[in-house]
């Protein structure tokens, strides 16, 4: 092979490499960096949900799960998205957990997730007919909700918060169901052993 047809050869696989990552990133949500700076980096998505969730490969970790481990957590997600395009990152941690967990030899089944959508982040439950009506555009999470659902999330909006912010309960999306009150959730799932994650 000549120098010419072998430079060739490399700058076609760089850019095949390159437009590998750039067709996956321009799938994800554009308004997220650290999703496009992960998938640049090698990340990957799945093996659950593809569309959100990057997950790095772990070779020979020290830290090691036994392989019938079981997970109970219950995700709090109390943030305002960066603006009205953009999804609600807080959701594409739960699908991280998933796919990270599944990745490592998790069972899907062993995994018993809820999210909680309370103050600031209740909106991002909302059918797409009644945040166009708040924010002028369809609601970008939902996809990421309903890929959830279908991945066995439960997914719940606190009633409380709901009624605070004049949203009422048949403006909620398929998937997400309603709760007396994300306290009233947090506290019940504690007790039933779950872990209560709302950071």
């Amino acid at each position: 092979m000549n120098g010419t047809v072998g430079r060739t050869l490399v700058v076609g696989l760089v850019l095949i490499g390159v437009l590998s990552v750039a067709d996956r990133v321009a799938a994800q949500d554009p308004t997220n960096p650290q999703m496009e700076r992960a998938l640049s980096l090698g990340a990957d998505l799945g093996p659950v949900i593809d569309t959100s969730g990057f997950v790095f490969a772990v070779e020979d970790p020290d830290f090691t799960l036994p392989p019938d481990q079981q997970f109970k957590v219950v995700f709090g997600v109390d943030a305002i998205p960066d603006g009205p395009e953009a999804t609600n990152r807080f959701l594409d941690r739960v699908t991280r957990f998933i796919n990270m967990h599944v990745e490592a030899g998790v069972p899907r089944e062993n995994l018993d997730l809820v999210v909680m959508l309370y103050g600031g982040g209740t909106g991002t439950g909302l059918s797409n007919a009644a945040y166009r009506e708040q924010f002028g555009v369809d609601n970008p999470n939902t996809a990421l909700l309903r890929n959830l659902a279908d991945a066995g999330v439960e997914i719940f909006a606190c009633a409380q918060s709901a009624q605070l912010l004049g949203m009422t309960r048949e403006q909620f999306a398929g998937p997400v169901g309603w709760a007396h009150s994300a306290m009233t959730v947090f506290a019940a799932l504690d007790h039933q052993g779950y872990y209560v994650d709302t950071r």
